[in-house]
C-alpha cells in the first residue's frame, strides 16, 4: 500500500446530507452496491478518490439492505452526515 505524504493522511471524505441532489439514484445504489466496480469504470467515483484519497469500502449489502441506505439518505438530505 502506498504511504501518504504526512500532510495528507487526514482522513477525508464527501459528505452524505445532499448526496441525493449531486447523484442519481442508480449512481448512488451502484456505489453502495458496488463500489469497485463504480471506481473501475466510472469518472466521477475516480475524481472523488483523487480528492478524498479514500475508496468507499464495500458494505457486501443485498439490494434491499441498499435501498435501506439510500432511503436513509433521503429522509435525512437536510442534515449533513460527515
Amino acid at each position: 500500500m502506498q504511504r501518504l505524504p504526512q500532510n495528507r493522511r487526514t482522513l477525508r471524505r464527501s459528505a452524505l446530507g445532499d448526496v441525493l441532489s449531486r447523484r442519481k439514484p442508480e449512481y448512488v445504489m451502484n456505489m453502495i452496491l458496488d463500489p469497485e466496480k463504480m471506481l473501475k469504470l466510472h469518472p466521477e467515483a475516480q475524481k472523488m478518490l483523487a480528492q478524498f484519497y479514500t475508496p468507499m469500502p464495500n458494505q457486501n449489502l443485498t439490494k434491499d439492505e441498499a435501498r435501506d441506505v439510500w432511503n436513509i439518505c433521503a429522509n435525512n438530505k437536510a442534515t449533513k452526515l460527515i
